[in-house]
């Protein structure tokens, strides 16, 4: 085979026998362009990530990842306990939100995935979060 010729030989087995199909250079530059962004998409996608909720505190809370209210999306983290969901998907920026049990917003912060990241996917709840500022009551 001449170099201008196939790059590649695409094997394709028939009823009785292996054929070889030669293939010319552009198929073989748009197999090779296929699979190389596959494999990239691959390797760049992040999955997720399992992430834990460390409540410090001295009364239950519970932790929402986005700002809806919906009861069932929330999860309800005893006193100085923790608490691990399963997955959570990686997105760009992602918004946490600490209720009380009667619903109340507590706490409200935007945090990107890079900082979840770098937080090793723990959340800590400390007391100075849940402090009313002067301006807000409880």
């Amino acid at each position: 085979m001449g170099a201008t010729e196939a790059i590649i030989i695409i094997v394709c087995m028939t009823r009785t026998f292996w054929k070889f199909w030669p293939a010319d250079r552009s198929t073989a530059i748009w197999i090779l362009a296929v699979c190389t962004i596959l494999s990239v998409a691959a390797i760049a996608c992040d999955p997720g990530a399992g992430v834990s909720w460390v409540n410090e505190t001295d009364e239950t809370v519970v932790v929402y990842l986005r700002d809806e209210f919906v009861e069932e999306l929330g999860s309800t983290v005893p006193p100085r306990s923790t608490k691990t969901e399963a997955v959570i998907k990686a997105v760009w920026k992602d918004v946490v939100v600490i209720r009380d049990e009667q619903g109340n917003v507590l706490f409200r912060q935007e945090l990107t995935w890079d900082e979840f990241k770098a937080q090793g996917f723990r959340f800590v709840i400390t007391e100075d979060m849940l402090a009313p500022t002067p301006t807000e009551g409880r």
